[in-house]
């Protein structure tokens, strides 16, 4: 698990859920193909990509 999942997990609890990536969104991840990566570490990349999706939709 990387560091920044371990922190979410840690903070939110390890059986526990983020409100904004439900388990039911990574679970159909998991089952069409679209990640490998345990629930944990899907949330961070999500968050990721959210934040670079939001920085390219930045007007400087």
């Amino acid at each position: 698990m990387k560091a920044e999942a371990l922190q979410l997990a840690n903070t939110l609890g390890i059986t526990g859920e983020h409100p904004d990536y439900p388990l039911m969104d990574w679970q159909a991840a998991v089952q069409v193909g679209d990640t490998r990566e345990g629930y944990w570490d899907w949330v961070v990349s999500e968050m990721r990509y959210q934040m670079h999706a939001w920085l390219d939709d930045v007007q400087l």
